[in-house]
C-alpha cells in the first residue's frame, strides 16, 4: 500500500489519487458503523430514501449495501395506527419458530402482508415483487418500513395510490418516530 501511494504521488496521477481517497473514505465510513450512532442513523436513512440531503445520499452510493440490518415491511390496505406499528416492531424480536412469521398484533388485522428484506426496504414498492402486485390492484396500499441496527431504528411510511392502469403515486407519510 505504501508503494502504491508513493507511486501515485510521484506520478501525479490525480484520477488514481482521487479513487484511492474515495476508497479510503468509504472503508473508514464502514469501519465507523459499529461505533457511531450518527453513522448508523445515516446508513438506515439511506435505506428508506430519507437522507437529510441528496449529497449525503449520493456520497453513500459507492458504499456496499449492508446485509446486517433488520429490514421489515408491512403492507396494508388501510392505515395502521402508530401504536399498532410500534407494537408490531417491538414484537418482531420474537417470531413464530414454526413458520418464521413475526408474532405481532398485526396478525389480528386482516390483509396485512409482512416481509423481511435484506436491504433497501423501499425496494418493496420501487423494484420488488410487491410493485407488480400493486400495479395489478386498483386500491391504495400503505407501506410501513422499519430498519434496525443494534439499538438504532429508522421507521417510515408511504401511501401508494393508483394513478392509472400502469402507474401509482407515492406519498411519504409523517415520519414514524418513537
Amino acid at each position: 500500500m505504501k508503494t502504491l501511494i508513493k507511486s501515485i504521488w510521484t506520478s501525479r496521477d490525480l484520477a488514481s489519487g482521487m479513487l484511492l481517497a474515495a476508497i479510503t473514505l468509504a472503508a473508514f465510513w464502514i469501519v465507523l458503523l459499529p461505533f457511531s450512532q450518527t453513522v448508523q442513523k445515516t446508513f438506515l436513512a439511506r435505506f428508506h430514501l430519507d437522507s437529510s440531503s441528496f449529497s449525503i445520499w449520493a456520497a453513500q452510493q459507492p458504499i456496499p449495501s449492508m446485509y446486517n440490518f433488520e429490514n421489515r415491511v408491512w403492507i396494508s390496505p388501510k392505515p395502521i395506527t402508530q401504536s399498532e406499528l410500534n407494537q408490531a416492531t417491538r414484537d418482531n424480536k420474537t417470531s413464530n419458530p414454526s413458520t418464521g412469521a413475526p408474532a405481532t398484533l398485526l396478525a389480528d388485522l386482516k390483509n396485512i402482508e409482512t416481509e423481511q428484506i435484506n436491504h433497501f426496504p423501499t425496494r418493496a414498492f420501487t423494484f420488488g415483487k410487491t410493485r407488480w402486485i400493486l400495479k395489478q390492484q386498483s386500491e391504495t396500499r400503505y407501506y410501513y418500513l422499519s430498519s434496525r441496527y443494534r439499538d438504532v431504528e429508522h421507521k417510515s411510511a408511504y401511501r401508494l395510490s393508483p394513478i392509472s392502469d400502469s402507474q401509482f403515486g407515492v406519498t411519504r407519510l409523517e415520519p414514524l418516530r418513537d
